[in-house]
């Protein structure tokens, strides 16, 4: 392990800056105006910069929006419980002004904490659109692993203020003066500290998943195999002839019988 920008490292994290750059472009900050307030147009945004999947490889995993059984995903809570009356004018107004530079960060995060609750991993992943240079994503579980693997007394579960979000990322820094500083690992930015914590702890778990399932490495050919006819399978699954924003070809798993086939 040298740098991120190769092996394992590269291939399971790389893609948290390119989705930051699509989250950025689809809210479109620098086209809001103070008549967007309260209109819906910011909320519609926000909704959009969070729903991102341009594939089964790319596709936004820092907030939980995907549907899961019995439990409302980021993004419907936010439809339902802003509505479009005076709540969805006050959190429009709190997003305006961040991405605007209206007001000091801190208090628009308190501000968001008071309106819509403690939801860390989606107010965090907007400050790291906002800037990736001051704030990261967050998911409290893996990253209180991996402070306790370190030995790092701080702790993010059911603690969401700015206060906490703020001693959240001093540790991030100071895992990333320790990569460059002691360890060596060549140009290591803020969210590759992060993702070295985040591998600290899912990279053993996946690898004993793996081994469980008679498989020796993470790369090997049986894993690729598996990795390649699930992608197929999501992919014929999500192209019949729908109109999305062009027209997918149809596509058949011919001459299959089952999943596993």
């Amino acid at each position: 392990f040298v740098a991120f920008t190769t092996g394992v490292p590269a291939k399971w994290e790389s893609y948290k800056p390119i989705i930051r750059r699509i989250a950025s472009e689809r809210l479109h900050a620098d086209s809001w105006t103070v008549s967007d307030i309260g209109s819906g147009r910011i909320l519609a945004s926000v909704v959009e910069a969070i729903e991102i999947k341009e594939s089964q490889d790319l596709r936004n995993n820092l907030v939980p929006w995907e549907p899961r059984p019995n439990q409302p995903s980021e993004t419907m809570r936010l439809r339902d419980e802003l509505g479009n009356g005076p709540t969805r004018q006050r959190f429009e107004r709190h997003i305006f002004d961040l991405f605007r530079d209206q007001r000091e960060p801190g208090k628009i995060f308190d501000d968001l904490v008071d309106l819509i609750g403690r939801r860390y991993s989606l107010l965090a992943y907007l400050f790291y659109v906002f800037d990736d240079h001051q704030f990261l994503p967050i998911g409290t579980t893996t990253f209180d692993k991996a402070f306790e693997e370190l030995g790092i007394e701080e702790r993010t579960t059911g603690r969401c203020s700015w206060a906490n979000y703020q001693d959240f990322i001093d540790v991030v820094r100071s895992v990333q003066a320790a990569l460059t500083n002691w360890i060596g690992v060549k140009n290591v930015g803020l969210i590759d500290a992060h993702s070295y914590l985040w591998l600290l702890v899912r990279l053993p778990q996946k690898i004993e998943q793996r081994q469980k399932q008679g498989l020796r490495r993470p790369d090997d050919l049986k894993s690729a195999m598996l990795d390649l006819a699930y992608g197929v399978m999501q992919r014929v699954a999500t192209a019949n002839g729908q109109k999305i924003e062009r027209i997918l070809k149809n596509k058949d798993l011919f001459g299959f019988s089952s999943n596993e086939a």
